[in-house]
């Protein structure tokens, strides 16, 4: 009995495998924890990648709603009266025209200022995409190394429970004998 006792606590130790029940739900907690995050995180990435994608191939001159903040709705407010004011000069006046060669320069102006904002959220997009690729993967390696590490649990557990059941069930013969032993009227040995 003491050399199965032995067994189990020095398995135990090498292990490190104190309270098998806490730890275990420790292990499986932090792996569902993982996989709940990783889900939520491919659902993101997924998301933001859409966006990203529609908005860097939405055709010339459409701008896709993702892409839609103030700054760039009041520039493109600015450009298309620009563009108005532009067009009623014209139609009055010869090009070389004060004007209509101010008017030129301000709708030039405003429509460099809108493509630069425009691209400048097109870059935000595309980062909040890659941002949202590496939490991803991260978060996977994360689960490979929690799955390994539950894997190694469940192999020690087996073996520490075939080592305890052993343990008790010498416990339960050794407690047998002595129960005989008084019931006959001998002391134990």
């Amino acid at each position: 009995m003491e050399k199965s006792e032995e067994q189990l606590v020095r398995f135990g130790q090498v292990h490190n495998i104190y309270s098998l029940g806490a730890r275990e739900n420790v292990i499986m907690q932090t792996l569902a924890d993982l996989n709940t995050a990783l889900t939520q995180a491919q659902a993101e990435r997924i998301q933001k990648e859409s966006v990203w994608k529609t908005s860097r191939k939405a055709p010339q001159g459409q701008i896709p709603e993702a892409l839609y903040t103030t700054d760039i709705r009041s520039l493109e407010s600015t450009v298309a009266t620009l563009q108005q004011q532009f067009a009623k000069l014209r139609a009055v006046y010869k090009p070389d025209w004060w004007e209509v060669k101010q008017v030129a320069g301000q709708l030039e102006t405003a429509e460099k200022q809108l493509s630069k904002a425009l691209d400048s959220k097109l870059r935000d997009l595309e980062t909040a995409y890659q941002t949202a690729l590496q939490r991803e993967r991260l978060l996977a390696e994360a689960v490979g190394k929690q799955k390994s590490e539950a894997d190694i649990l469940n192999q020690y557990s087996v073996q520490y429970n075939i080592l305890k059941q052993e343990v008790d069930s010498n416990k339960q013969i050794y407690d047998g004998m002595l129960q005989r032993m008084k019931e006959a009227g001998s002391p134990p040995a």
